[in-house]
């Protein structure tokens, strides 16, 4: 009964963490609409959803991966052990696909219209991104609430 209890209050609590996360995302589009024309928020849109594009790109599972054979391991040297390799393998990844995105738009990116400056710092968000989606499965993994709850909401 109590593996239940806890899985429903795990469940709770992190279904409203991402809820309370998305209802916060909904309510600056207002905001950001004063700020900036239609045109603009399609881009900026756009971008925004490349990055997330990139991000599961480079990741491609490697997230859930860790988070299976997580709780496989019998000691936390172990534990801390596939989390430093996982870890090491995707910013590998990330610094492998930057550097030929980088290398294949080079020519076309010295143009330096606002897509293209835009494009450069989407590349230079996804080690953030990635590092936060990285923090953040860590801390729901180890059932560190208070913690998720903080970067979620930050993020």
């Amino acid at each position: 009964m109590l593996s239940k209890k806890k899985f429903l209050t795990d469940t709770f609590f992190y279904g409203i963490s991402i809820i309370f996360n998305k209802i916060l995302a909904v309510l600056t589009l207002p905001l950001l609409t004063f700020f900036i024309n239609q045109s603009e928020l399609g881009i900026f849109d756009f971008f925004n959803y490349l990055l997330l594009f990139f991000g599961i790109l480079v990741v491609f599972g490697q997230d859930s991966a860790l988070g299976r054979y997580l709780h496989e391991c019998q000691n936390d040297r172990e534990k801390k052990a596939l989390i430093s390799q996982s870890l090491l393998f995707q910013i590998i990844i990330i610094l492998i696909f930057i550097c030929t995105t980088w290398i294949i738009l080079k020519d076309r990116i010295g143009n330096e219209s606002n897509n293209d400056i835009l494009l450069l710092l989407i590349l230079l968000q996804l080690p953030a991104f990635f590092f936060i989606n990285f923090t953040l499965n860590l801390l729901k993994w180890s059932f560190r609430r208070n913690a998720y709850l903080i970067l979620s909401i930050l993020n």
